[in-house]
């Protein structure tokens, strides 16, 4: 429902870009700054995708994924998974909807391995960890 509502994601209100050059590096950590002035219901997510549906499963084999908050580890069970095929590419990505903030800081971090080298069909990604690291503040 969050996704057909066009619920905007974390990182359209964070001050820092990155390029998809720079989102292909791995063994780095992105940082997100997101001051809210308001409560609002926020996308947290991560997706991957590949050439084929055979591609991203085969992908998916030695990519693990890691969410949580302030340090405690989030189930996936927890996220919805959307499998699609936008573009002509196979996508599976986690999300879930975030509101009802804290006052003061929170810390949201999205941990991202690939145990292997892994091809999406169209590029090769190193073995590594990515860490997205989001620091949402209300006041």
């Amino acid at each position: 429902a969050a996704l057909k509502a066009k619920t905007k994601f974390l990182e359209e209100f964070a001050k820092e870009n990155y390029t998809a050059k720079d989102l292909a590096e791995m063994d780095r950590a992105f940082p997100y700054t997101v001051a809210l002035d308001k409560d609002r219901r926020l996308l947290w997510y991560w997706g991957w995708c590949a050439s084929t549906p055979e591609v991203l499963k085969q992908n998916y084999e030695h990519i693990q994924l890691e969410f949580s908050v302030n340090g405690e580890v989030i189930d996936l069970s927890k996220f919805a998974v959307d499998e699609s095929t936008p573009s002509s590419m196979a996508c599976k990505s986690y999300y879930t909807a975030l509101f009802h903030w804290p006052s003061g800081e929170t810390k949201l971090q999205t941990k991202v391995t690939f145990d292997a080298k892994i091809n999406d069909g169209t590029a090769d990604y190193a073995a590594g960890t990515q860490t997205f690291n989001y620091t949402v503040t209300m006041p």
